[in-house]
């Protein structure tokens, strides 16, 4: 790279796969075009040539690109529609424009100020990752998923645009029988396509299999297309109630056929990862699954094992998470007086503190939000701080002007019914959670191990699909995701498809902060640190780790978590 169109007017560099390019690359070459290799990069420059930005509408696949167009001096950005590839830029104080993959690239030119947006850390304690376009410094954004930006050299303008956006799902119940047959079979064949165009490789291909629906989906799918033995990875911890995840793995392994890897996360991995995350993750996340990810993710290089495939965005796309059943109940609750709704919140706050159970805390803090779209930023992420708690712990810090947050509240603008709470929910997953957390922890956990991953429920095609489907085929009753355990009921059967929603969220954090985690938050967390730093009130965090760490009663461990990736993350990028 970078690789060029006939005229050379047309520069193209990129980072990701197009996995429809042999495809365009036809369609090209019956037009005229003349190609000097045989890579995917090389057809965005023939297809640039022929239709500027709408270029990317055509593309399938996983990508952040930058166009340089030498005839209007213009660069020109673009990032996938999930954004399973990340894209960053800045804007120096000359007017010019700086962009990367990483943010530790932008942060190696004389050109970066590296200036910390406070606002943007303080939504990282409230989700546990920050929405984009923000980042955590000032003038630095990321590229949103589905939009190309385009930078013009001579007069300084800039301006992004979106090419895609998810549809939103229909909430129709009408499904019947006939119906659900066919929905099955289009399933399975557009399903079948997504996997075999990640399927093209000329490296060994693996999968991660945690046992569920959806990455069992994967596999068997895989295992069908590609006639051999798949490898697969999965990973637990060794508890009093077995291992994790792997029991469910190895027995899925077993019946599908696959030379398995089952992975037991010990204390000693976190040691060594704790010293790794902070470089890695230039935006700091707070989700443990990323510590699971990464060592699988080492393990299967180790073993030649160089592109991966994930069941990213099944729950997004077919109702997997609770949260799309808690968003109808939300929007009646909210129909209700104020004062009303918060008649249980007391008693509900001592069952919390009583228990120490930290969904419990967090339904609380839920449930003291005056709005429905306050209400479910609050379970969108992995966060715990409520932004009044956050007040306590940082009484410096100025209230929230709730700016970061406006990506995700706006889905939420129109909101006249229960199904359209249910559908505003799905849309903002799809658009903030999804990227934010889930596809950024996998991208960096993987690819710091040379490994790429691969998402075949991430198909626009097959987004189309999910939303177009009845509402009772992707939830019927309590069960989410619907139509694909009835698939994978009559593929695999139906033990594996009425089984509980797996991940890899596998480390006991809440028992390690007790025990094996003390010295390093002593380290970070301790009073006379918090005093010397300045930011986060002591007494305040003393009282919280006490009672984490001596009561047994109460179980802090979502906000203690968070808070102690901050600070190792600002200790790292020099901003303690």
């Amino acid at each position: 790279m970078p690789l060029f169109d006939e005229t050379r007017q047309c520069a193209v560099i990129q980072n990701g796969e197009i996995y429809n390019f042999r495809e365009l690359r036809s369609e090209l070459q019956a037009r005229g075009h003349v190609f000097t290799s045989h890579t995917d990069t090389e057809v965005i420059a023939h297809l640039y040539e022929e239709l500027g930005t709408a270029a990317f509408e055509r593309l399938q696949g996983m990508f952040a690109i930058a166009v340089w167009d030498a005839k209007t001096r213009t660069l020109v950005l673009a990032r996938d529609r999930f954004g399973e590839k990340p894209l960053y830029y800045y804007r120096d104080a000359r007017g010019g424009l700086l962009f990367a993959s990483e943010l530790k690239a932008l942060a190696k030119s004389p050109l970066f100020e590296r200036t910390i947006d406070w606002e943007s850390l303080r939504q990282f304690l409230e989700l546990g990752y920050i929405l984009g376009p923000h980042t955590p410094y000032k003038q630095t954004f990321k590229l949103q998923p589905g939009h190309f930006l385009r930078f013009e050299l001579d007069t300084g303008r800039l301006e992004t645009e979106r090419y895609w956006a998810a549809e939103a799902p229909l909430m129709r119940k009408s499904s019947d029988e006939p119906q659900e047959r066919r929905s099955l079979d289009d399933l399975s064949r557009l399903f079948t396509e997504s996997v075999r165009s990640r399927l093209v490789s000329d490296v060994p291909i693996g999968a991660f299999l945690s046992g569920g629906v959806d990455s069992t989906l994967v596999v068997n799918s895989m295992a069908r297309l590609l006639g051999q033995q798949v490898n697969t990875f999965s990973i637990g911890y060794r508890d009093g109630a077995g291992n994790g995840e792997n029991a469910a793995a190895q027995a899925m392994s077993k019946q599908l056929g696959t030379n398995h890897t089952a992975l037991t996360f010990e204390f000693s991995d976190l040691e060594r990862l704790l010293h790794v995350m902070p470089g890695l993750n230039d935006d700091p996340v707070a989700d443990t699954a990323e510590l699971g990810v990464y060592l699988i993710a080492e393990t299967a290089k180790a073993r030649g094992v160089t592109v991966m495939l994930s069941g990213d965005g099944g729950d997004e796309l077919f109702f997997g998470y609770p949260l799309h059943r808690w968003a109808a109940q939300m929007w009646y609750a909210h129909q209700l007086p104020s004062w009303f709704r918060g008649l249980g919140v007391p008693s509900l706050a001592v069952m919390a503190r009583a228990s120490g159970d930290s969904r419990l805390a967090k339904a609380v803090n839920v449930a003291r939000q005056k709005t429905l779209s306050e209400a479910l930023y609050y379970l969108l992420g992995y966060g715990a701080w409520s932004h009044q708690e956050v007040e306590e712990l940082w009484p410096a810090w100025p209230p929230p002007s709730r700016r970061k947050a406006g990506g995700f509240h706006s889905w939420f603008d129109r909101v006249d019914s229960a199904d359209d709470a249910v559908a505003a929910t799905t849309l903002a997953l799809i658009h903030t959670y999804l990227p934010d957390n889930n596809l950024q922890r996998m991208d960096r956990a993987s690819m710091a191990n040379g490994v790429e991953t691969r998402a075949p429920f991430l198909d626009p095609t097959l987004l189309t699909f999910a939303m177009q489907l009845p509402a009772d085929l992707r939830t019927r009753g309590t069960v989410g995701k619907y139509l694909l355990r009835k698939a994978l009921a009559e593929t695999v059967g139906a033990e594996v498809a009425n089984r509980a929603k797996q991940g890899f969220n596998v480390v006991p954090i809440d028992a390690w902060l007790r025990s094996e985690l003390r010295p390093l938050v002593s380290k970070y967390l301790a009073p006379a640190a918090l005093r010397r730093q300045g930011l986060f009130d002591a007494d305040y965090v003393s009282t919280l780790l006490g009672q984490h760490q001596h009561g047994g009663r109460f179980n802090h461990s979502r906000r203690i978590w968070i808070l102690l990736v901050l600070q190792m993350w600002l200790e790292h990028w020099g901003s303690l």
